[in-house]
């Protein structure tokens, strides 16, 4: 803490933690904003520099239009091994740069959010600094979480699969189904405190995955109804944005394609800020319930006898 007062932090609803993340976002839209627009921006400048560059350089020239054979429209047309070559090697890199620079933009608003909620200064190079740190491990973090929840299901599909051709009967099939379901968004909840996790507590990719796991059991059906909530409120905002941005503004096929996409990206940027701020104050507030973190800050706020 910069100072002798400590943020007064509390259990908070599932409501509350995202009223509390509009909140701040409201008393800082410039910062949060620019630190969610400008990763997508680069992303877009880096994918039309690649998109010249693979043009110039293989024959996909007219891929667009020669995906299909014309005289079979349920046939893709084959291609040759460098044109095979080339549009894998293309995918790969923009997976990695977009995969970078998102996670860049998530670690960032993570640090803002969290300095934020806890009455410190934030600032935007400073805050893209402390995602470019982090980015890595969040980049590792995540697809350990990612291999881990293959394996879970994988072994749950298996598990499902065996005992319907053991018993053939549907109950128990239809039994294990819903548990795979339920296996499911079990694992989704346990990791959703990870970006915070592996952004403020510098964790590694396994630790971060152990201690996302840890600090989610017990609430995870908090997790899954905050959750459940995001989605909703997303939902609203992507209809309404493309409702009255593109319904009313522009009906030609070409500019309404390029406006949809100006539109696809803007809602993305408008709502970063709310998803990570909403899993940045979840991480608190499982720290404070779990780990009773807010009297932890008022002790470190208390002034020191000499």
């Amino acid at each position: 803490m910069t100072d002798a007062t400590a943020p007064t932090l509390r259990p908070l609803g599932v409501g509350d933690i995202v009223d509390r993340a509009i909140g701040l976002y409201r008393a800082s839209p410039g910062l949060f904003l620019v630190i969610a627009a400008l990763p997508y921006i680069v992303l877009a400048i880096v994918t039309l520099g690649l998109n010249l560059a693979f043009v110039r350089t293989t024959p996909f020239t007219t891929l667009p239009t020669n995906v299909f054979d014309p005289t079979d429209p349920t046939s893709f047309i084959s291609f040759t091994p460098s044109e095979l070559s080339g549009l894998v090697t293309y995918g790969v890199v923009i997976g990695v740069v977009s995969l970078l620079v998102l996670s860049v933009q998530a670690a960032a608003i993570v640090d803002a959010m969290s300095k934020r909620y806890l009455g410190q200064p934030a600032t935007l190079g400073g805050s893209l600094r402390a995602g470019l740190r982090a980015s890595v491990r969040l980049i590792l973090a995540s697809i350990v979480a990612f291999i881990a929840f293959l394996v879970i299901v994988v072994v749950g599909v298996i598990v499902v699969t065996v005992v319907a051709a053991v018993l053939r009967n549907p109950i128990p099939v239809l039994i294990g189904v819903i548990g795979l379901f339920v296996l499911i968004v079990y694992i989704v909840a346990s990791w959703m405190p990870l970006p915070a996790v592996v952004t403020l507590e510098a964790k590694g990719p396994i630790d971060g995955v152990r201690r996302a796991w840890q600090l989610a059991s017990g609430a995870r059906w908090r997790i899954l109804g905050l959750l459940m909530l995001m989605g909703i409120l997303q939902g609203i905002l992507g209809l309404l944005f493309a409702f009255v941005f593109l319904g009313t503004v522009v009906t030609e096929g070409a500019l309404k394609t390029v406006l949809q996409e100006v539109a696809n990206l803007a809602v993305n940027a408008l709502w970063a800020p709310i998803q990570w701020g909403v899993f940045t104050l979840l991480y608190y507030d499982l720290r404070v319930r779990k780990e009773a973190f807010d009297l932890q800050l008022a002790a470190e706020a208390m002034p020191r006898v000499s």
